[in-house]
């Protein structure tokens, strides 16, 4: 067996639990175990991030529902950040902000949204700078 890896499985796994702090979510995967997993749940996207004490960055997702599950406002609120995350991902922060408002309009108590709207508001004033990599480095470990 190769305890490295495994290692660092573990010290990922308890990076994210921490950064579930910073998207006011419960259960956060990472890519590989939604890739493991992802024909038997329903997931969204969140973001592609870099937890403290790694340089790769890793895009994470949060675990809603098994397969074919997410109904109702949930699942329009999946369908709506999806879109907003990807006008961030292409750097349309204006329309971003508006799409994941439109999130906190279906639930006021959505976190992820709520997070991913702060970020864009601070992103129309002074955007960030043009050689940014759009992945959101955490700086604690939460």
């Amino acid at each position: 067996m190769n305890y490295t890896i495994m290692g660092d499985a573990v010290n990922l796994t308890s990076r994210l639990e921490g950064a579930n702090k910073a998207f006011d979510s419960r259960i956060m995967i990472s890519e590989s175990t939604y890739a493991a997993c992802h024909e038997s749940i329903d997931a969204r996207e969140l973001d592609t991030i870099r937890v403290v004490g790694r340089n790769d960055p890793v895009t994470v997702y949060q675990f809603l529902e098994r397969k074919n599950q997410t109904q109702g406002i949930l699942a329009d609120l999946v369908d709506r950040y999806a879109s907003a995350l990807a006008l961030y991902k292409n750097g349309n922060y204006q329309g971003a902000l508006l799409g994941f408002k439109s999130c906190v309009e279906l639930d006021a108590e959505d976190g992820p949204a709520l997070t991913m709207a702060s970020r864009c508001e601070s992103f129309v004033g002074p955007p960030p700078a043009d050689d940014w990599d759009h992945v959101f480095t955490l700086v604690e470990k939460g």
